[in-house]
């Protein structure tokens, strides 16, 4: 079960032109976030995130709660050694996911540092998303909540690999053609092409509303 997460500007920005993304949204949404951590097996970025922000991708609740198993998407292995999620893998399970274009050597030190590492050749270099998805079944990691960037959730929405979507959106303006948006992958010729979500809810949390529904 794959759930989509994101958070976004009034006009549908998950970042600036730059990269800037915190914090788009209030405490009271990250702090749901947290919890729905808690909550899945395991949570997937893209080593794109992991290089503008260096995360750590844990449940930081004030009562606690348990961490999922961290997923790095990552088909050249160029995740940093000196990275929070690398250097926190042996107390929290860290999976990168590669391809064959990424070095043996970077591989290896991944593992002697505490990783996992699943090379699931794709098309054009890419990872196979639906070849990690078995994978990660087989480890018993059965949801899987997706939270960027924009590269990624377009990844899974083209190959039809997502269950459910979160969207925060806060009341605030960006206003930039060259700001980033939640998605990007297939070309959409018409509404009708368009994805649409059945079951949805909104709620509020603080100045921000989330919406959800099922793909």
């Amino acid at each position: 079960f794959v759930i989509l997460k994101w958070a976004m500007t009034l006009d549908g920005k998950i970042a600036t032109r730059t990269g800037e993304s915190k914090w788009i949204t209030s405490a009271e949404a990250r702090a749901h976030v947290h919890k729905v951590r808690g909550e899945v097996d395991a949570v997937l970025v893209g080593i794109g995130t992991v290089l503008a922000d260096d995360p750590e991708l844990t449940c930081r609740l004030p009562e606690g709660g348990r961490n999922p198993k961290r997923v790095v998407l990552d088909s050249r292995a160029r995740i940093p050694m000196t990275s929070k999620l690398v250097k926190t893998a042996r107390q929290t399970e860290v999976i990168v996911a590669t391809t064959s274009a990424a070095l043996a050597a970077k591989i290896a030190d991944l593992r002697h540092a505490g990783c996992s590492v699943i090379v699931a050749n794709g098309p054009a270099s890419k990872v196979d998303l639906a070849v990690l998805l078995t994978e990660l079944g087989r480890r018993q990691m059965t949801n899987v909540l997706v939270e960027g960037g924009s590269e990624v959730i377009g990844a899974f929405l083209d190959a039809k690999l997502a269950d459910r979507v979160m969207a925060f959106i806060a009341p605030i303006l960006v206003g930039d053609a060259h700001a980033k948006p939640p998605a990007v992958g297939r070309v959409v010729p018409s509404l009708a092409d368009a994805l649409r979500l059945t079951d949805v809810q909104v709620t509020r949390f603080g100045e921000d509303m989330l919406v959800e529904g099922s793909l």
